[in-house]
């Protein structure tokens, strides 16, 4: 998915220092396609190394948002 492809209430210098950490922690992978900047989760490498997290804060985020 692209950067920009969905709304975030942060600045664009703040979205590109989130995405950098993300990058840098290994949390996702970046990849320039022509002008766009793609990021794709590393979930497989995630879930090997702390199996259940994900899926722990996928629902954890559904519930915050049903709820707000």
């Amino acid at each position: 998915m692209a950067c920009g492809a969905f709304a975030l209430p942060v600045s664009e210098s703040t979205q590109s220092g989130h995405f950098k950490v993300l990058r840098e922690t290994g949390v996702i992978h970046q990849r320039d396609e022509g002008t766009r900047r793609m990021n794709r989760l590393r979930r497989d490498d995630l879930d090997a190394r702390f199996p259940g997290l994900l899926d722990l804060a996928l629902r954890h985020g559904r519930d915050a948002i049903g709820s707000g």
